[in-house]
């Protein structure tokens, strides 16, 4: 059985595209890294809980996030001791300094290049890897469709 299981798998073509490599995905020294998402979602993470916000968003731009964090999450579940965030322009902006003095909370990032430090990016990382194959089994059906004059 495990042995047919194997097999499965090395053969599975939606597996050999989603599946995780195990290098490290650092850009060369004096390059930024892409700190966009190509879905268009904004990332929020209970690192208690882990529960998971996504949020649709064209662009992640302050006054986005900010209006996120107020309306879904500081006023249905209170204000948070502290944000963890990475770099982004949305968090190092003016308006978002204002947010934490409003609000009272302390703001930490995370180090520059040390994107492994920060739990959204896995959580992102398994989110494309999810749509991705979802996708990709979608395909795979409508492609399995036509071959039954559906």
């Amino acid at each position: 059985m495990a042995v047919n299981v194997q097999k499965v798998v090395k053969e599975c073509e939606v597996c050999k595209i989603t599946k995780t490599a195990n290098k490290n995905d650092r850009p060369p020294m004096g390059e930024q890294r892409d700190q966009s998402l190509e879905f268009g979602d904004f990332v929020c993470l209970d690192h208690f809980s882990k529960f998971v916000w996504l949020q649709p968003m064209r662009h992640a731009v302050a006054a986005e996030v900010i209006k996120f964090l107020e309306t879904k999450i500081f006023h249905q579940y209170g204000v948070p001791e502290f944000i963890h965030s990475d770099n982004g322009k949305q968090f190092v902006s003016q308006i978002f300094g204002e947010l934490m003095t409003r609000y009272g909370f302390r703001h930490v990032r995370t180090r520059l290049y040390s994107p492994q430090a920060n739990a959204e990016e896995r959580v992102v990382k398994m989110y494309k890897r999810s749509v991705q194959r979802r996708r990709d089994q979608h395909h795979a059906l409508e492609k399995g469709m036509t071959h039954f004059g559906a």
